[in-house]
């Protein structure tokens, strides 16, 4: 008998990284999806997203937590809405429409640069304190790309030492986005006030976990896709840290998966997406839930998103992990 023929198993197809972005990719002219941009199967053809509006998505409005009298029906809705989810929207948070729009704006100004002036803040390091890139927060090649551009920079606790080296163009993204990033950090302590009475704690108690804290800002684009059915911006994941707030420009795309189900973002004019992160779930015993979410893409509209993720200090985290998480 002739002996059992040795299986090999085949190594996974990688691909390198396009420092240059799909946007620049897209400006090349290309009609069809490059295989390094097709998305497992699992990725797209999951159960298709319920059709929400907003009477049926968590919205919260959290202008009462600074009211004795209203405070408690809005922290019980906090509570609800972690407890059931991991994510809500948030309104009359202090944060003008106006300057949400003017970031965003600034953010679409940065990714229309041509690309020689995007590529002065590329960088080959995770842990870079600004860094122009695509796909994923990693220099690594991947079994698959996400069609996706980011600008990503850090905030809380250097923004006085590292804002100097932010993008200079727009002229105004600088004092938009430390705004942004100083009023989510804010936002973000009001709600684990929230979150720790919840849990029968003092309302200082998970704010107190965090030591200085740590925020990091991506600034994403997700331009229209040849073939957005194959592709995907980002894919299922929950973020490492413990409060995420993020805005967009009101194109589909951001999903929350719920019971097995992806669950469309609604459009709320002026409201903040809020999710919670592994940490928040991790410090409340598993009461709180980090949510689990992904962006779709579609061969119209580009969008365009600022996330903030507001968590523990830099000592928590081994240098390179924290950055491949917050994706």
């Amino acid at each position: 008998m002739a002996p059992p023929t040795a299986v090999v198993a085949t190594p996974p197809v990688v691909h390198p990284v396009n420092h240059k972005g799909v946007k620049h990719l897209l400006e090349s002219g290309i009609r069809t999806l490059p295989p390094a941009y097709i998305a497992p199967q699992d990725d797209t053809t999951v159960t298709q997203p319920l059709i929400t509006n907003p009477t049926s998505f968590p919205i919260i409005d959290i202008s009462a937590l600074d009211d004795p009298n209203g405070r408690t029906a809005v922290v019980n809705a906090i509570i609800s809405a972690c407890t059931n989810g991991g994510y809500f929207l948030v309104t009359n948070h202090g944060i003008k429409q106006s300057t949400m729009g003017d970031l965003l704006k600034a953010v679409e100004t940065f990714f229309d640069l041509p690309l020689d002036e995007k590529m002065k803040y590329a960088s080959d390091e995770d842990m870079a304190p600004v860094r122009y890139g695509s796909s994923l927060n990693t220099n690594e090649p991947q079994p698959h790309h996400f069609w996706r551009d980011y600008l990503r920079h850090f905030g809380r606790p250097v923004i006085a030492e590292s804002c100097h080296l932010w993008p200079s163009t727009p002229s105004n993204y600088t004092e938009l986005a430390k705004e942004f990033l100083e009023t989510s950090w804010e936002i973000s302590m009001k709600l684990a006030g929230a979150l720790s009475e919840g849990m029968g704690k003092e309302k200082n108690y998970i704010e107190g976990t965090l030591g200085e804290g740590l925020q990091t800002i991506s600034c994403n684009y997700y331009p229209p896709c040849p073939q957005p059915e194959l592709a995907i911006g980002v894919g299922a994941h929950t973020d490492q840290g413990g409060i995420s707030i993020l805005m967009d420009n009101h194109v589909d795309g951001l999903q929350m998966k719920h019971e097995g189900k992806w669950i469309s973002v609604p459009h709320v004019p002026g409201a903040l997406v809020v999710n919670l992160g592994d940490y928040l779930e991790e410090v409340s015993e598993g009461k709180y839930k980090a949510a689990e979410h992904r962006v779709m893409v579609n061969d119209v509209k580009g969008r365009i998103s600022v996330a903030v993720g507001n968590g523990r200090e830099i000592k928590h985290y081994g240098c390179g992990h924290l950055v491949l998480r917050f994706v």
